[in-house]
């Protein structure tokens, strides 16, 4: 029925929050843009300017009849509902659609609503002393039912009613007919809520019927008019006498899976909360990464501190420090050298040469245990970190205390000077001149120097890689400070450098200073040496890139920038909490990098050190890195802090946190790495696609899916694309999002449907117009902590079979719908015909594995034969394949291994053709 019906209702009553207790309240003002004029409110006389800040709006269908779309410009819609009053209560109710929206009051903000990614933000102002006193309620997104920004953002109409009552002291935020507990706020009792001259929305995509009390809408009116909403007619303002029926907006299906304290106990380590198994014994039950084999994907750099990681807290979720182990620290680093692709992680001792020496030489302390190790496994590279600003010169016979680039006693010919050329004084200390000499560099470079000779000389072999991670100079220096000294001032003007490209010229000085004077070192001239964030990621925050990139060493010739991806927390995926960066931050950085001629890069990672509970798990860890993976990163440096907080205590109390629970973070970049492996030439000749407008940096590089929680990027190799879509979540809380989806994009002018996971897919799309090929890298990664992974290996024959260019790969989907692979099989084709026709298939094994092989296949004739050999022996076995419908064949060799590492077996046609869709690798 049209809104029209509506106007004969009486005068809108004032009625008070006690009232509306019992009985519906009517809005001032009702915007349902369905009149003839779409800006006049249907009850009462009031009118959405949208003139006054140019912000127009289009009218449009909706869930209820017309709404109003502002398409998101950053204007206000200019409602005037409670301007220059003093309410007893207030209820503002709409619908929206869209990312973000927000209700204010202005000039003053006393009343102001925002809705964006990081939450919802509540401020209102109630007399009281003064000029009132403002009450601020934040709602951080649960990730459960309707308190998700994946819920709200994804792209259908939502219900929101904002409620403030002064008098009961109350706020409330109601959405789709509910209140979550999360969103309700005691407040501070008072006469008046209090508004200034005007208000209004602001940077909203579309609305439709927005109505003002002010009153107290109670839960009966709101569900009422949430159900009314959902079957396509406008707010009543009387009780129904048949309620209808609200429709879920979206429908979520819980999952069986064991909850403890709203978590999925298999999202964390085995044990949980209270951790039964240790770190090592953890990983080496892991499923392997399966890097392709004969591919060469460079090491990922370990920066967990195995001083910790080796550390094995007693019982069950132990606390304190744990016992720390020589033989324990060198098992883990074995492990994570064999099968994880990482250097040998060797630690840098800051100590004199007799205490260095001695640690080092005794192989009951971890220093001592892993050079020994290293010593023995020279075919494995060491790598090794500095750390500048926590050099100590004393320990080289100097008196500097702590290390000179952060010195603030030096002479003055080192510091910014006023025009008096006295040092200045600018947030309470001297900061070093671009004018200085920088023999204080070198200083500190001899003392790290010093430092990694004395590491040196107890080892056999060079030193392969080492990374600077003291974070000297660090953000860029504002250019008043510069200014303030005029000898500065006038060296930038002459040197037509910005500001930006100034710092970074200062800052290449001063690596460059330090670097050349450690690298005089006769065993380093071939060592691989770069520094932390080196990057242009935050690039308003950091020295200019384009001045530094080539500070750090090149890998294949190329230079590969460093910054940190430490999104820490599930809601952060998206852009960046702080110094915190997500998965926006990083890709506004690489969009620059790659501009400049750098396609890979090497980030440093750590999905979180806080409390399990609030780290990032493991599927979502897992999807991210391969987004990292999809915007170029070809190794990582892995991190995990374990930090102190004020006066050095420790966050939970008791110590550092238990590797039994973080250890999972070691396993997820060579897990995303892996999968690279088999697509490595879409990265190294290909190209990132970018459909993202040029203004809109939050979403560089992302393809628009269903909803704004699916991450998907796709790269383009010669007519193919590797096309990677992720679901991310905003809470670690089970069941907060869908472990799989269904999404589509618009690829080349064509759509394209897929499923996508929490812990990522990865496809290959190859687009011939007579038959396309898709089909799935990574299908065996699962959602759960890796630890209750399949062990029985699931290998798809088109990704681990090396066929050769004469066997077929062959896509069947199982829709009618072109375009439409979200339900598909791809198999390798092999004729006994062609001359050569086999594939080598690669797997990975451990020492003493006892293996059997199954193979999913179909005969193309009546009967074929298939001609299976094993590489590592001279073992052969004649496989006939009786069935022209897909079967499982046990081959009935037990294969045996005496080493790591990759295995082999050559699978040949011998007659006939046969069709293989799978193998399967069971570990007896």
């Amino acid at each position: 029925m049209k809104v029209a019906i509506l106007l004969f209702l009486v005068s809108v009553l004032q009625l008070s929050p006690q009232m509306a207790q019992s009985q519906f309240v009517r809005p001032v003002l009702y915007f349902t843009f369905d009149e003839s004029n779409p800006v006049k409110s249907a009850i009462g006389t009031g009118q959405l300017d949208t003139f006054y800040y140019q912000c127009p709006l289009i009218n449009r269908p909706s869930e209820v009849g017309k709404g109003a779309d502002f398409s998101g410009k950053p204007c206000i819609a200019v409602t005037n509902a409670f301007s220059s009053k003093m309410p007893k209560a207030v209820s503002v109710e709409f619908l929206f659609k869209g990312k973000k929206w927000q209700f204010l009051s202005f000039p003053q903000q006393l009343f102001n609503v925002i809705l964006d990614e990081s939450g919802i933000y509540f401020n209102s102002t109630s007399s009281g002393s003064g000029n009132g006193v403002t009450d601020a309620m934040v709602v951080k997104y649960t990730g459960k039912g309707k308190l998700s920004y994946s819920y709200l953002a994804d792209g259908n109409w939502h219900h929101i009613v904002l409620v403030a009552d002064a008098i009961s002291g109350k706020k409330e935020i109601w959405i789709d007919g509910e209140l979550p507990k999360e969103s309700t706020k005691k407040i501070a009792s008072s006469s008046n809520l209090i508004f200034p001259e005007m208000d209004g929305f602001k940077e909203v995509e579309y609305l439709d019927e927005i109505a003002f009390y002010q009153d107290c809408l109670t839960a009966q009116q709101i569900k009422q008019h949430y159900a009314e909403f959902t079957n396509g007619k406008h707010y009543s303002f009387e009780k129904a006498s048949v309620a209808m029926k609200a429709r879920n907006v979206i429908a979520k299906d819980a999952p069986p899976i064991e909850i403890n304290g709203g978590y999925d106990v298999k999202e964390f380590a085995p044990g949980y909360p209270e951790y039964t198994i240790q770190a090592l014994e953890q990983l080496r039950s892991f499923p392997d990464p399966r890097y392709k084999n004969g591919v060469m994907m460079f090491r990922n750099f370990p920066w967990t501190d195995i001083t910790y990681l080796n550390r094995q807290l007693t019982g069950k979720g132990g606390r304190g420090f744990g016992k720390s182990d020589a033989g324990n620290a060198v098992a883990i680093v074995d492990e994570m050298v064999r099968h994880w692709n990482y250097y040998i992680e060797l630690p840098c001792i800051r100590a004199d040469a007799e205490n260095a020496l001695k640690k080092y030489s005794d192989p009951n302390t971890v220093e001592g245990a892993l050079v020994r190790y290293a010593n023995l496994h020279p075919e494995f590279p060491v790598s090794t970190i500095l750390l500048q600003v926590q050099n100590r010169p004393e320990h080289i016979g100097g008196k500097q205390q702590g290390a000179y680039v952060n010195a603030q006693n030096l002479p003055e010919k080192y510091y910014l000077k006023d025009e008096k050329g006295q040092p200045i004084i600018y947030q309470n200390r001297k900061w070093l001149s671009p004018q200085m000499p920088l023999d204080i560099i070198q200083k500190d470079a001899e003392i790290s120097r010093y430092y990694i000779s004395l590491l040196q000389k107890s080892l056999s072999r060079p030193i392969d890689f080492i990374n600077e991670n003291g974070e000297v100079f660090g953000n860029n220096r504002p250019e008043s400070l510069w200014e303030m000294d005029p000898e500065v001032k006038s060296l930038k003007k002459r040197s037509g450098l910005n500001n930006n490209q100034f710092n970074g010229r200062f800052q290449f000085r001063l690596d460059s200073v330090y670097k050349s004077e450690i690298l005089k070192l006769p065993s380093l001239k071939n060592s691989k040496f770069t520094f932390y964030n080196t990057s242009a990621v935050q690039a308003a925050y950091w020295p200019d890139y384009a001045t530094r990139r080539t500070i750090n060493s090149t890998f294949n010739g190329k230079y590969y920038s460093t910054p940190d991806f430490y999104p820490a927390y599930p809601d952060n995926w998206r852009n960046a909490r702080g110094a915190l960066n997500g998965y926006g931050t990083i890709s506004q950085g690489r969009k620059i990098e790659i501009a400049l001629g750098d396609k890979l890069f090497s980030p440093f990672i750590a999905a979180g050190w806080e409390a399990e509970e609030k780290n990032i798990r493991p599927a979502q860890w897992l999807a991210l890195l391969k987004s990292m993976v999809m915007l170029g990163a070809d190794f990582f440096y892995t991190g995990y802090f374990n930090v102190t907080g004020p006066d050095g205590k420790w966050p939970n109390g008791v110590g550092p946190n238990d590797p039994r629970g973080y250890i999972y973070q070691v396993a997820m970049p060579s897990y995303a790495q892996a999968i690279a492996s088999y697509a490595k030439p879409f990265f190294t000749e290909g190209e990132l696609l970018n459909p993202s407008p040029a203004f809109d940096i939050e979403r560089q590089f992302r393809f628009k899916g269903n909803n704004d929680n699916e991450l998907i990027l796709v790269r383009k190799y010669g007519g193919m694309f590797l096309i990677y879509g992720s679901v991310q979540t905003e809470s670690n809380f089970a069941g907060a999002v869908s472990s799989e989806v269904a999404t589509k994009i618009i690829l080349e002018n064509k759509t394209i449907k897929f499923n996508i996971r929490r812990q990522g897919s990865m496809y290959i799309y190859s687009p011939d117009s007579s038959r396309p090929v898709f089909y799935q890298l990574d299908s065996w990664h699962q959602y759960e902590h890796p630890f209750y992974w399949s062990k029985t290996g699931i290998y798809e024959a088109e990704v681990y079979g090396a066929s050769n260019s004469k066997n077929k790969v062959i896509t069947k989907q199982l829709t009618d719908s072109s375009g439409d692979f979200s339900k598909f099989i791809t198999w390798i084709s092999i004729n006994s015909s062609d001359v050569g026709n086999g594939f080598g298939f690669h797997f990975e094994s451990r020492i003493n594995d006892r293996n059997r092989i199954s193979i999913l296949a179909r005969s193309v004739n009546a009967v074929s034969q298939m001609k299976i050999s094993y590489t590592d022996s001279l073992k052969t076995h004649n496989l006939r394949i009786d069935s022209n419908e897909w079967k499982w064949y046990l081959l009935p060799l037990e294969l045996s291994n005496s080493r790591d590492g990759n295995n082999q077996i050559l699978i040949e046609c011998e007659s006939g053709g046969i069709e293989i869709d799978k193998l399967k690798v069971s570990n007896l």
